[in-house]
């Protein structure tokens, strides 16, 4: 079965990427890119900032996506359970290894939204 055809899958990533949602991560991610970049290039030396730059986007990126994936798809099981369709779901037509893939990539796909739009930071680094 193709990676993004699994309903869990879909299912995850249309509860997650809603358009408020996108903006306003994308909006902070940007605001802080701005900042972070900006105090590193006025203060210290001049040719080092690009460096720290490219560290503090990486770093973060990394940070991101062991904690906040890890903590979504805890919470996700967690919500499926406290709802009690957690049981209906193993009954459904989907194999278990597509129903871990569905929670395991569906439920953090905000994270890696976030994770993509502090893409530009670390490219601007790297370039400087």
């Amino acid at each position: 079965m193709d990676l993004f055809s699994n309903p869990e899958l879909i299912r995850n990533m249309r509860a997650q990427l809603r358009w408020g949602r996108m903006i306003s991560v994308a909006a902070i991610c940007a605001v802080l890119s701005l900042v972070v970049g900006y105090a590193l290039a006025h203060s210290g030396p001049p040719g080092n900032w690009g460096m720290q730059l490219l560290q503090i986007a990486l770093g973060t990126q990394a940070v991101a996506l062991v904690l906040g994936g890890s903590i979504a798809c805890l919470n996700a099981i967690h919500r499926e359970k406290e709802m009690n369709t957690f049981d209906f779901q193993r009954v459904t037509r989907l194999t278990p290894w597509e129903l871990a893939i569905g929670k395991l990539f569906g439920a953090p796909v905000v994270v890696y939204f976030a994770v993509l739009c502090l893409m530009p930071a670390a490219l601007v680094g790297a370039v400087v």
